[in-house]
């Protein structure tokens, strides 16, 4: 009686449930490349977002006084932009 329970609890359980894909997975594996490739520091906060700090010495920073990113969409933008400044130098 249990091997027919177990065999019969086999075929009618319920489907898995599929993990949900990390929609910012691409963006931050690229972010995080060239933070490293570039000196530039990713401080993340608990609550959400983060602040890039460029490498000192950066002239014409475009985001001074606002370093900050809501996620790593807007934090990979940023980055680009100062990866451009630098490897203009």
């Amino acid at each position: 009686m249990k091997s027919i329970q177990a065999t019969l609890h086999t075929m009618f359980r319920p489907p898995r449930k599929r993990l949900r894909a990390d929609p910012h997975r691409k963006a931050r594996e690229h972010a995080k490349a060239l933070a490293h490739k570039h000196g530039i520091e990713i401080e993340r906060f608990p609550d959400g977002g983060m602040m890039l700090w460029p490498p000192a010495g950066i002239e014409d920073d475009p985001f001074e006084g606002d370093h900050f990113a809501n996620d790593w969409h807007e934090a990979l933008n940023m980055l680009k932009a100062y990866a451009a400044l630098l490897d203009a130098r």
